[in-house]
This record gives structure tokens, C-alpha cells and sequence, in this order.
């Protein structure tokens, strides 16, 4: 696609795997045509064209990012492209799933696409597979009727229910049984179910979220997991990459995480010493998203100092060595990598200074710049 070029696609619905791609590749907006709104469809169309100086420059009323998604941050241009996408997919009512390693934002994430999406205003009530018995989450999930187990004393109503006009977020959902499998496939099929216990049938308005950190196809083939639940909850899906692979975020995330506990517990802070930014770049964050998330908290907590230092990092911080090198996949993304250090450093060197920065690394200015804003470290005020 040219610089520049923005365009808007014009669908029919339901084709949104085919949305989401072309999202990636670079569309920046879709509208829904059916048949009964093409003549909406085409006034639109007319008001954009009206907007551009040529048709083939048509930008999109969408062509930014919702705030929503500011409260996830991220720099990397990979992910702020997936972030695209991700938006074009919030705004329809179809299933999706997220997908990534323990702590890379995956709850953070499914609550900002029902906060963008046409049920934002309805309620958010996210099901946790993993963290109660099969035998109470059936209940858990669909509630039920006085007497249909011990202890059940009243008619109790279930989160389906309570998600009723909103969003049904599943965390976790690799760890459902087989049996519950079977009830949540007919759920989003037909979007009906039963109290435990009665015999009546409900219908559920609401909008289904899923995430794992365990590959699902993996587990279809050895007979875990549903492989029609699968296509039913993997209508969309995203993949979040390990904080490993998007470098750039980390001074970020942690800086946001120091404003926001920093305020919280009354601290004057101004930020990071050199030596602990250098070693937080270094370590490997096994833990993601969260594993920034509490070190800063407790640096910030145990901190006596205007500054984070190294000694208020963990130790295992402390003594991680260099390892920008081993991020990345190929050859391209491991130099961007290299570049993206080099420039950090030489940044802080010359306290931000562009000139002195670029004289000494033997470019221009203008070229120091446009590096700068590829690898995406612009600062937002810059």
C-alpha cells in the first residue's frame, strides 16, 4: 500500500476473519453494508470522497485508535497495528480470542474491546475456568434453583445472566471440562441454557470473550478440547506477543506504572536511574506485563529516594546480563534491536539533545528523527 493511502472497505456481512486481515495488511475502517442500509452506505462513501482531495485518498472517520486503548501501552508498531485491528473487531458482536503468555494484558485487553465496543455500557463479567471446581463453575456460570444440590438454599442466578446485554469474558477457558465444554458450545450456538436444577430454558444476550495461554489446537489434537467450541470461540483471534519480543515497551510500562504508584501511595519520584533502566532493558521478564507491574509497585513502595535506583530493583534485575541480541526473530527485527539500544543510550547520554545525538552517531537530524519515530520512540509530547 502507498504512504499515506488510507482506505475504507465496504463488506457484507458476516466476514470478519477477512476484516481483521485486511485490518493488518492496512485497511483502516470497514462499513457494514446490508441490505437494508446501501443507501446509508453510499452517502457515507460520498461524504468521505468529499472529505480527500482525490478518491484514493479516503481516510476513515476511525483512522485513530479509540482513547480506550490508551490504558494499553505499547509503542511497538507491530502491536499498535494488531491494536487496529483489534478495535475493527470490537466494534461487531462476533466471538474472540485472545491469546498470549501469563501476564501480557490479555484481561486488560478484553475489557477495553467491551469498553469499545457497542455493549460498553453494559456490564463486563468475566468467568474464571481455572480458579473453581468443575462442579461449581457449572453453577457459577448458569446459576441455580433452590434445592438442586446441597447447600443451595434459594434460587441463585449465574454470570450469564448478570452479563445479560454486555460481554461473557472467559479467562482461562483451556481449563474447562468436557462436560462444560458441551454446555458452552450450546450456549453460543444457540445462546440458550438452563439454571442447574430447572428445566426451563433461557436466552443469553451477550457478547462472548475468550483468552488462554495454552496453545487450543494443540490441545484438539490430543482429544482436550472441543474442536467446535474452538471454531465457535475462535471466530477472531489475536495472538499478544511476549514483552521479550516488543523491547521498546518496557521503559514505557515501567514509567506508566511509576506515575500511577507513585501518586497512589503520595511519593515524589521522578524516575529511573540510568543503571536501573539499563538492567530492566536486559532482564527477560518471564512474568510479562504484571511482572513490570509489581516490581515497580514494590520499588516504588520500599523506594527512600526521588529516583528508582538498581538496589530497589529485584535482584534478579540487578544481575541480568545483556541480552537485546537474543530478542527477536530474524535478522531484521534483531538489528532494528540494535538500533533501537544504540539510539536509547546515546539519547540518554545527551540528555535528549536530537543534535548532539546525531552528530554523534554520524547521521543528520532529519534522519535521527525519522529512526526515531520507526522504532517508536517518540515520547507523546514530542
Amino acid at each position: 500500500m502507498a504512504p499515506g493511502r488510507r482506505i475504507v472497505g465496504v463488506y457484507k456481512q458476516p466476514v470478519i476473519p477477512a476484516i481483521v486481515a485486511a485490518m493488518r495488511a492496512g485497511l483502516d475502517d470497514c462499513l457494514g453494508l446490508r441490505a437494508e442500509d446501501r443507501r446509508d452506505a453510499v452517502l457515507t462513501l460520498r461524504r468521505l470522497l468529499a472529505l480527500t482531495a482525490s478518491p484514493d485518498r479516503v481516510w476513515s472517520a476511525a483512522e485513530e485508535l479509540n482513547p480506550v486503548f490508551d490504558c494499553f501501552v505499547t509503542a511497538d508498531p507491530a502491536m499498535r497495528r494488531q491494536l487496529q485491528a483489534i478495535q475493527a473487531a470490537a466494534r461487531t458482536d462476533e466471538p474472540i480470542l485472545l491469546r498470549g503468555p501469563t501476564g501480557s494484558g490479555k484481561n486488560l485487553l478484553a475489557s477495553l474491546i467491551h469498553r469499545a465496543s457497542r455493549r460498553g455500557t453494559g456490564p463486563f463479567v468475566e468467568v474464571s475456568c481455572a480458579a473453581l471446581a468443575p462442579t461449581l463453575l457449572e453453577s457459577e456460570l448458569f446459576g441455580h434453583e433452590r434445592g438442586s444440590f446441597t447447600g443451595a438454599a434459594g434460587r441463585t442466578t449465574g454470570k450469564v445472566e448478570a452479563a445479560e446485554g454486555g460481554t461473557l469474558f472467559f479467562d482461562e477457558i483451556d481449563a474447562l471440562t468436557p462436560p462444560l465444554q458441551a454446555k458452552l458450545l450450546r450456549l453460543l450456538q444457540n445462546r440458550t441454557y438452563e439454571r442447574v436444577g430447572s428445566t426451563r430454558t433461557l436466552t443469553a444476550n451477550v457478547r462472548f470473550l475468550a483468552a488462554t495461554n495454552a496453545d487450543l489446537q494443540d490441545l484438539m489434537r490430543i482429544g482436550a478440547f472441543r474442536p467446535d467450541l474452538y471454531y465457535r470461540v475462535a471466530v477472531v483471534g489475536f495472538v499478544l506477543p511476549p514483552l521479550a519480543e516488543r523491547p521498546g515497551d518496557i521503559e514505557q510500562l515501567a514509567n506508566a506504572f511509576l506515575r500511577r504508584y507513585a501518586a497512589q501511595v503520595g511519593k515524589e519520584i521522578h524516575g529511573f536511574e540510568s543503571a536501573a533502566l539499563r538492567q530492566m532493558r536486559r532482564y527477560a521478564w518471564p512474568g510479562n506485563v504484571r511482572e513490570v507491574e509489581n516490581v515497580v509497585k514494590n520499588a516504588v513502595i520500599f523506594s527512600s529516594g526521588r529516583w528508582i535506583t538498581l538496589r530497589d530493583l529485584p535482584p534478579e534485575i540487578a544481575a541480568a546480563q545483556h541480552r537485546f541480541l537474543t530478542w527477536g526473530r530474524g535478522l531484521k527485527e534483531r538489528l532494528e534491536q540494535v538500533e533501537r539500544e544504540t539510539i536509547l543510550q546515546e539519547l540518554r547520554k545527551h540528555n535528549n539533545c536530537r543534535t548532539s545525538v546525531a552528530a554523534a552517531l554520524g547521521i543528520s537530524r532529519v534522519a535521527l528523527y525519522n529512526k526515531i519515530r520507526k522504532l517508536g520512540l517518540l515520547r507523546p509530547d514530542a
